[in-house]
C-alpha cells in the first residue's frame, strides 16, 4: 500500500533564481511546528530537535500547531519535557486543530499557561491510557502489566491535574468507567485544559 506524506511546497525566488521549497521548511523558518500524525519515536525526535533548533536561534514565541489521535505515552512524556524545560526561556503557543486526542490532548494541556488554545471547531479527547492488543502470559506478567498501566494513569493524571488545576480525584473521576471525554473549546476552557479559543491566523 502507497502512503503519501503530506508536504506541500510552494515557489521561492530569491537572487540566484526561482526554486521549490517545502512549505513546513518555510513555516519552520517562521518558528511554525506541526503535530498531525501518532506520536511516536520518530515524531517525538521530530519535534524535540524542531524545539532545540529554533529556542537556540532566538527567543522568540515558537507556535506548534496541533492535530493528533495521540499515541506512545512515553515518546509524548518527551515532548512534554521539552516544552516544560522550554518555559520561562520560549514561549510556546500550542493551537490544536481538528480533534486532538490522547496524550496529544495532554501534550495541549500541559503547554505554556496563558498560551493552549483550541480553534473554534476542534475537540479534545481524553481518556485513561489504553492497552494496545490482546493480554496474555502469565499471571504474574499479566499483573505487572495492569500494574503499568495503573502508574501510568497515575502520571497522566498528575500532569493533567498540575496544569488545569484541579485535584487529582476530580481528573481521575472525569476519566472514571474508561468513557471518553470529548470536550468543545467552551468546555475544555472550563475544565482548564485550555487558556482560549484562537486560530493561527490570529494575531
Amino acid at each position: 500500500m502507497n502512503t503519501t506524506i503530506w508536504n506541500p511546497s510552494t515557489l521561492l525566488e530569491d537572487a540566484s533564481g526561482t526554486h521549490q521549497v517545502s512549505l513546513l521548511t518555510k513555516q519552520l523558518a517562521e518558528r511554525i511546528i506541526y503535530i498531525t500524525s501518532p506520536i511516536d519515536d520518530t515524531v517525538a525526535t521530530s519535534v524535540i530537535s524542531q524545539l532545540l533548533y529554533l529556542s537556540r536561534e532566538s527567543n522568540e514565541d515558537i507556535t506548534i500547531l496541533i492535530s493528533s489521535p495521540g499515541g506512545s505515552v512515553v515518546d509524548g512524556m518527551a515532548i512534554y519535557d521539552a516544552i516544560q524545560a522550554l518555559e520561562g526561556k520560549v514561549t510556546i503557543n500550542m493551537i490544536g486543530y481538528g480533534m486532538v486526542a490522547s496524550m496529544a490532548a495532554v501534550l495541549l494541556a500541559s503547554g505554556h499557561e496563558g498560551h493552549r488554545y483550541l480553534m473554534p471547531s476542534a475537540k479534545l479527547l481524553i481518556h485513561e491510557p489504553l492497552m494496545n492488543g490482546g493480554v496474555g502470559g502469565s499471571c504474574t506478567s499479566i499483573a505487572e502489566t495492569a500494574e503499568k498501566i495503573l502508574e501510568t494513569k497515575k502520571m497522566l493524571c498528575e500532569v493533567l491535574a498540575k496544569h488545569c488545576h484541579k485535584s487529582i480525584k476530580t481528573i481521575e473521576k472525569a476519566l472514571k468507567g474508561g468513557v471518553d471525554v470529548i470536550l468543545s473549546p467552551l468546555e475544555a476552557i472550563e475544565f482548564g485544559a485550555i487558556d482560549g479559543i484562537r486560530t493561527p491566523f490570529d494575531n
